[in-house]
């Protein structure tokens, strides 16, 4: 028998308490899956070249996984757990990490909210991963240098 979408999602409301428990409901079936897919994904907040490179490639790969993100939030400065693994000395995102967060937000048609914060001596020039963008946005922050592609970008937005 099953559950009303409303309930697997008041289910998965009350009882994921963290993202790992909100992960194991994604085995127990496939209505608890969308669920917890939805609350999974509906809020992203990345840090790290590492991190961001793995999510932005999962979601440019998953379109369905994609288009459960609302908000998304990118750190672009490196986490002390991600510098021990990359032999980045210039703390400057890789090119690597850039692309696969342009792929993800072409993919994010849904996107509402988003924060770039790229400091600390990153890079800021690479306002071209908005490029082909389609979602409308409510709130946006970003630390990206102005250029023609953000401008755009901006002209874009109703």
């Amino acid at each position: 028998m099953a559950l009303p979408p409303d309930a697997c999602g008041l289910i998965v409301q009350n009882v994921a308490d963290s993202r790992s428990t909100l992960v194991s409901l994604c085995t127990v079936s496939k209505q608890f899956k969308i669920a917890a897919e939805r609350a999974l994904y509906n809020t992203l907040e990345l840090s790290g070249h590492q991190r961001i490179t793995q999510v932005c490639t999962v979601l440019a790969r998953n379109p369905r996984l994609a288009m459960l993100v609302v908000a998304l939030s990118v750190h672009g400065e490196d986490d002390d757990d991600t510098e021990e693994e990359e032999p980045e000395d210039s703390g400057e995102p890789p090119f690597e990490m850039w692309q696969s967060l342009c792929f993800a937000l072409r993919r994010t048609t849904r996107l509402r909210f988003l924060n770039l914060y790229f400091q600390d001596g990153a890079q800021t020039d690479k306002a071209w991963i908005l490029h082909g963008v389609t979602f409308q946005l409510r709130t946006l922050h970003c630390d990206l240098t102005w250029s023609e592609h953000l401008a755009g970008f901006l002209s874009t937005l109703t």
